[in-house]
């Protein structure tokens, strides 16, 4: 439930800056690093969430945050996560380090002409930041992003890449989800197996992720 909040509030954030970004927000995105859109979708995740705008899921998320620097799981270096979206642990639950207890959201733009492509996100996002322990490595689920400004389909870029790239090590498949329309947005699910092993003075295995793809379509 908390990963189906997130979702919805990517879209809402993202539908926001499209109503007021007017005719030239296409040409302002063109050619730029995800961190240019991925700033003003945080700084609308933020207001949202202070002024209850979250529904009624909102009051688990503590804060969103970008480009915080967290270990990987093996404590060897340090990476900046695009998005972190910090819980509110539950009663019950002890949390040792409150800074990894969270939902973490790596974006990236799909652009063609420019060759932003399903493949590098899949390469330098899926595998290199979640199946390989750099993010998430304390947590079963995740959320892969992008920013979708060639008119590409989810389904159809990505299809390809799962079915031939082994290193995704793909679970269970990619999954489509029903998402309301007119939205400017996909949604689709996949696992992931993780192989490596915790270090001390963590132990035993991470498990697979389950990963959730919001592609946010500019067109």
């Amino acid at each position: 439930m908390l990963l189906r909040a997130i979702e919805h509030a990517l879209v809402a954030a993202w539908n926001r800056i499209l109503s007021t970004g007017g005719p030239d927000l296409l040409e302002a995105f063109v050619g730029v690093h995800e961190d240019a859109i991925t700033d003003p979708l945080v700084t609308e995740l933020e207001r949202m969430r202070v002024r209850g705008e979250l529904g009624p899921m909102g009051g688990f998320f503590a804060a969103f945050i970008k480009s915080e620097e967290l270990w990987d799981h093996a404590h060897r270096s340090q990476a900046l996560p695009d998005i972190v979206v910090r819980l509110v642990p539950p009663p019950e639950l002890l949390v040792y380090d409150p800074r990894y207890y969270g939902v973490f959201i790596e974006s990236k733009v799909i652009d063609s002409s420019h060759k932003k492509s399903a493949k590098l996100y899949c390469t330098e996002g899926v595998i290199s930041r979640f199946v390989s322990g750099l993010y998430a490595w304390k947590m079963r689920q995740a959320i892969m992003c992008a920013y979708v400004l060639d008119g590409s389909s989810l389904m159809t870029a990505l299809g390809s890449e799962f079915s031939t790239q082994s290193s995704l090590q793909t679970r269970e498949p990619l999954t489509p989800r029903a998402w309301p329309v007119p939205s400017r947005a996909e949604i689709a699910d996949s696992t992931h197996d993780r192989t490596w092993s915790y270090s001390h003075p963590n132990v035993g295995s991470p498990g697979s992720i389950a990963l959730s793809h919001v592609w946010l379509r500019l067109m």
